[in-house]
Parts: structure tokens; sequence; C-alpha cells
């Protein structure tokens, strides 16, 4: 008797292709895990408000108005160093001249001086801040443990905006607005203070 080996059984065809199924499944989780942390370090580890956060704390330290602003800050538990895209003033310090030239370089849309302590941060959220910065700060509490009366006490939170593309059709102004804050999508940062 002669035996047909040309082809594949129906057998064979059904494990190699379960086999196959079954390396893509766990190539695509792996790959899903990979990319969901991708994204939260490119959200919530932006190195552009990294460096943005340096340089004010380091104007801040070299113009000698970093422990004014602090001294202020021990009444009001939080205080904003730019706000909207605005550099605030305070009554008790200049902001230096660093500001306007860091929020510009790097988008900077809110940077905020805050109290170590996880009540201090859950306060904050009852500002008029986005969706997304509450979301960042609970991360944050979560991420480092932050409890009452912690190791450091001050850590700066950075928002940095990304992705304002301007359309380049002419429009009325408020089509533009409305699209622009639309496309608005924001990234953060944080620096600890001892």
């Amino acid at each position: 008797m002669k035996k047909n080996n040309k082809g594949f059984m129906l057998v064979e065809l059904i494990i190699t292709s379960t086999v196959i199924v079954a390396a893509l499944i766990g190539l695509y989780t792996s790959y899903s895990r990979i990319y969901s942390l991708y994204q939260e370090k490119n959200t919530y580890y932006n190195i552009d408000g990294v460096y943005a956060t340096k340089e004010m704390i380091n104007d801040l330290l070299e113009t000698g108005n970093l422990n004014s602003l602090l001294n202020q800050l021990k009444g009001s538990n939080y205080i904003y160093i730019i706000d909207n895209k605005n550099c605030v003033e305070h009554e008790n310090y200049n902001i230096g001249s660093a500001c306007t030239p860091i929020k510009n370089l790097y988008h900077v849309n809110k940077m905020i001086l805050v109290e170590y302590d996880k009540n201090t941060l859950n306060k904050l959220k009852n500002e008029p801040i986005n969706e997304t910065f509450k979301e960042y700060i609970d991360y944050v509490i979560k991420y480092y443990g932050i409890k009452e009366n912690d190791d450091y006490n001050y850590i700066v939170l950075t928002e940095i905006e990304i992705g304002n593309k301007q359309t380049e059709n002419k429009q009325t102004e408020i089509e533009t607005e409305n699209k622009q804050t639309e496309n608005k999508q924001y990234n953060y940062s944080n620096l600890r203070i001892g």
C-alpha cells in the first residue's frame, strides 16, 4: 500500500494554526502592556516639564525668591507660579525674568508649588483645573504613596500643553478658538523639594 504524503492533513493544519494564534495573542498582550507604560511615562513624566520646573526652581534660588515664596506658601498650602500661561506675580517676591522665557519655550500652562501632603493635594483638586490634571494629582498621590507629614516638604506640579495645532485655512475667530480648545492635550511632570 502506498502512502500519500502530499500536503497537510486537517489535524496538522488546526494544530499549527492554534500555535500561531496563541503566539500572536501573547505578543499582543505584551505589546499592550509596554505601550500603556510608554503612554503613562510620556504623559506623566514629560521631559519638557521636568526641564521647565527645574529651570524655574533654579531661577527662584538664584534670585533669592524661593524662600519668600515658601514663606508665603505656609499660609495657603499651594501657590500658582504659572496659571493659564501667565506668570503670576505675588506681593512678597518678584517672579524673576526667567518665567516668561520658560513658559514660552516649554509651553507651560500651569506650574503650582504645593505642600507635599495628601490632604493639600486633594484640596488642590477643588481648584478650577482640568480633569486630566486632577487625574495626575491622584496618580502622584498613589505613585509616591504621599501621606501626611512625609519626608519631602514641597512638590512642584507642572502642566505642559501639547497638540495645539493651528489651522491653516482662514476661519472666524470663534471657529478657530473652538478647534484649538478641542485639540488641547496636556502632559505633566513634578519635582519634589526637600
